[in-house]
């Protein structure tokens, strides 16, 4: 008798732990989902911010070519 309790016991705990593996990989991968949307709306809002700078008449030709170039930080003065 105390061995069928024990058995029932000892399956419930591994059905436990599996649905606790399980939460924890999905968690895990929508995380990682939501990091890599953060990521993309990081980048298109940089794009963007590089479009308009490039439209502007006061960006000079050596800030746009850096922005072309992709060294867009290495040339341009944010302090002004």
């Amino acid at each position: 008798m105390l061995n069928l309790v024990l058995g029932v016991l000892s399956g419930e705990f591994a059905k436990e732990r599996e649905r606790v593996e399980n939460r924890r990989e999905f968690l895990k991968l929508r995380r990682q989902q939501q990091i890599e949307r953060e990521l993309n709306g990081y980048l298109e809002w940089i794009m963007a911010a590089e479009e308009v700078i490039l439209k502007e008449d006061r960006t000079t030709e050596e800030e746009k070519q850096a922005i072309l170039d992709g060294n867009a930080f290495a040339v341009l003065d944010y302090s002004a």
